[in-house]
């Protein structure tokens, strides 16, 4: 005859208390992905209007001078801050 398998001792309060903090620190961090993702398209579409219109060109222009005050922040938008620039006088002709 087989021996029944041990039962499993049931969790501790502090198991069971770290296993929900996991699972809110999992739908949390899932959350903040699909934020970022949303962020990224929402940005990639807006650009690519500006580079066909001059006006959201000059709008964002303003947004970014306005809102992006971190000298860093602002180095790494250097490149699309030249490129709205220039679609700007590119488009005004």
């Amino acid at each position: 005859m087989k021996e029944p398998k041990p039962k499993k001792p049931k969790p501790t309060a502090e198991q069971l208390k770290a296993r929900e903090q996991d699972r809110l620190a999992r739908a949390d961090t899932k959350a903040k992905s699909l934020q970022n993702g949303q962020k990224i398209i929402i940005g990639g579409m807006i650009l690519s209007i500006a580079r066909k219109d001059a006006g959201l060109s000059n709008l964002l222009l303003a947004f970014i001078k306005q809102e992006v005050t971190r000298e860093t922040d602002i180095k790494r938008l250097d490149d699309i801050i030249l490129e709205l620039k220039s679609n700007i006088e590119r488009l005004k002709k």
